[in-house]
């Protein structure tokens, strides 16, 4: 560990530290909120993303700014990677939720405020929010689409072998919905 004070090298060679130093404390079983969990998840984040975004640069030198544009970059991610030949990942989302991008950016505070912490951070990332947009909720069934699984399933070729729909309370995935569905 480096003494109070010191300036900080690059992201890069500081998120090695960090993720050294969680290492260590997952191995000290004794030690809270420490999980191998939280260490995999880092490793998928901070190391896989935040290395490449802003590695090469002085860890003083990490703005809100940089934050702030983190979210438009991480959205080009893979698609620049399969531009460039690179193997992408089956699983891999050419255009990340806003919730990945919110836990993501946290995952990195946390480790500025680590680095804070120590000594080596200093500047203005960890005053960043980042605002996820309010959801928007899904229309409910309207009567022509209720009307529409209804048909469906009442027809045999769906229900043969699945066992009755009635409205027996009490029993998983039955109520007011399959009386519905179920009444002729």
């Amino acid at each position: 560990m480096q003494p109070k004070g010191h300036q900080g090298g690059s992201v890069s060679v500081e998120i090695d530290a960090f993720i050294e130093a969680y290492e260590d404390g997952v191995k000290k079983k004794g030690l809270r909120r420490r999980s191998e969990h939280m260490l995999r998840s880092f490793r998928k984040s901070i190391v896989r993303y935040f290395k490449e975004y802003i590695g090469r640069k002085n860890i003083q030198d990490v703005t809100a700014q940089d934050l702030e544009e983190y979210e438009a970059w991480r959205h080009g991610y893979w698609t620049a990677k399969a531009a460039a030949g690179d193997k992408v990942h089956g699983n891999a989302k050419e255009r990340p939720s806003q919730r990945t991008i919110e836990w993501e950016l946290g995952a990195f505070k946390q480790f500025l405020g680590w680095a804070s912490d120590r000594g080596r951070y200093s500047g203005n990332a960890l005053t960043f929010k980042f605002t996820v947009d309010k959801k928007q909720a899904r229309s409910a069934f309207t009567e022509e689409q209720l009307d529409k699984l209804a048909q469906f399933a009442r027809r045999k070729s769906w229900t043969h072998g699945v066992g009755s729909m009635d409205t027996t309370p009490g029993l998983p995935g039955t109520g007011k919905c399959c009386a519905r569905l179920c009444s002729s």
